[in-house]
């Protein structure tokens, strides 16, 4: 049976699903839109104490959904999470990948756009968000959650350090793929008539 209850939580073809896992995963996702509002409504009340704490808190959770759209690499690699290739894990976790990507593509172009000062240089913003993002993802592919990072900030430090190369060209692919898709998007958005 691809779908289990195993150890008090369920597993859904190898990867924990309930209480953790993949929900876990939603709910970071989710964290980092809850903290871009809390900015957004800062920004507009002009308070820059609340907005320099929700932009930390949101900088933390930001590359969550960067992360979620690396759920993608249970479809690509042999991990004994979806090996055996079939509609529904490839619905499941194809979903999820581009819902992170959506996520990612939408907060960076929001905040890049929105929060002053960053939308005086927007595209420098982006690519800025975009490494951020992608540096992130890397740190959770290590197993560092976003509590760690906002409670210990210099563990964030010492798990940089032990990046391997791969991971580092991962996160380097994920910035180049929000960086294009939210540039695109600006493009798009902004684009004067005539």
């Amino acid at each position: 049976m691809d779908v289990v209850w195993r150890n008090g939580q369920l597993v859904f073809f190898g990867h924990a699903a309930f209480p953790g896992g993949i929900t876990a995963n939603l709910l970071w996702a989710a964290s980092s839109v809850f903290f871009l509002l809390l900015l957004l409504l800062a920004e507009k009340k002009q308070s820059k104490f609340w907005k320099m704490a929700f932009m930390y808190l949101y900088i933390l959770h930001m590359p969550n959904a960067s992360y979620l759209f690396l759920e993608l690499k249970h479809l690509v690699l042999k991990d004994g999470i979806a090996d055996k290739l079939s509609a529904l894990p490839v619905f499941v976790f194809g979903t999820l990948s581009i819902t992170g990507l959506v996520l990612s593509i939408a907060q960076t172009y929001v905040v890049a756009t929105k929060i002053t000062p960053l939308n005086k240089y927007p595209q420098i913003s982006i690519l800025m968000l975009s490494a951020l993002s992608g540096w992130g993802a890397i740190l959770g592919l290590m197993e560092l959650l976003s509590p760690t990072g906002i409670f210990y900030p210099q563990v964030v430090i010492e798990y940089t350090m032990r990046a391997p190369i791969y991971l580092v060209m991962v996160g380097i692919a994920v910035s180049f793929v929000t960086t294009g898709g939210t540039l695109l998007t600006y493009r798009i958005i902004n684009k004067r008539p005539g």
